[in-house]
């Protein structure tokens, strides 16, 4: 959005075009970003551009200043958002946001044809498994199950404490974990015709090597095995 919006230095926006220049999605994002704010000109372009009315240029000169009110220097607050933009950008950040871009994209894309990936909902800055997603990473059992739309390959418990589970649907694969009282979903991926790479293994279940990937990250130890998983399911995966 910085790059779509001229807000990058001159190094980092070479960075995000050498990434559109070599991932369609990346550049996919920009074009969409790029549109919305073509269609935001055009409904309030006029708008912005307009006289502001004597009659409020008189109220804000008139009315009594509150000593409790704070008063916002514009100016050093776009020298403020201009610095935060030049700043440089950690490895760590860059692929947190790269994550984040290619979720967003797997989610549109794969939610579009319909299934369980609709319950993957925006809440607070995350994307949370909701509805049929949902209902089966609280109760759903490892292993297959005949007839459901989610798949629950494994469940682990994660080197931050918390319990997570590598599920996948008809389109998708992905990587969930219990944060507070939601599955935040950390990986989502398109299923692929491939099979896990590194040392970690799912139940004899191919997961696109970046759902493996991200689980071999993320794992501390063993996947649970039934009994495990059983007691963990029991006591709300706290």
């Amino acid at each position: 959005m910085a790059y779509a919006d001229g807000e990058l230095d001159a190094a980092t926006r070479s960075a995000i075009e050498a990434a559109m220049a070599s991932d369609p999605q990346v550049a996919a994002a920009v074009a969409r970003h790029r549109a919305l704010q073509a269609k935001l000109r055009a409904a309030f372009g006029d708008v912005i551009d307009e006289t502001v009315p004597a009659r409020l240029i008189a109220t804000a000169r008139t009315s009594p200043a509150s000593a409790s009110t704070p008063v916002s220097d514009i100016a050093a607050a776009r020298d403020a958002r201009q610095a935060s933009a030049r700043r440089k950008w950690s490895l760590p950040e860059w692929g947190a946001i790269a994550a984040s871009l290619l979720l967003g994209v797997i989610v549109s894309r794969v939610a579009s044809n319909g299934g369980a990936e609709d319950s993957i909902i925006a809440k607070d800055g995350r994307m949370v498994a909701g509805g049929t997603l949902a209902a089966a990473l609280n109760a759903q059992s490892g292993g297959a199950v005949p007839d459901s739309a989610v798949q629950i390959v494994a469940s682990f418990r994660a080197k931050n404490g918390e319990y997570c589970r590598t599920f996948k649907t008809s389109e998708s694969a992905g990587m969930a974990c219990h944060d507070a009282n939601d599955w935040s979903v950390r990986a989502l991926a398109e299923n692929e015709k491939a099979t896990t790479t590194g040392d970690y293994r799912m139940a004899a279940t191919s997961l696109p090597p970046a759902i493996a990937q991200a689980a071999a990250a993320t794992i501390d130890g063993e996947a649970l095995d039934a009994e495990e998983e059983t007691a963990v399911r029991e006591r709300g995966w706290k």
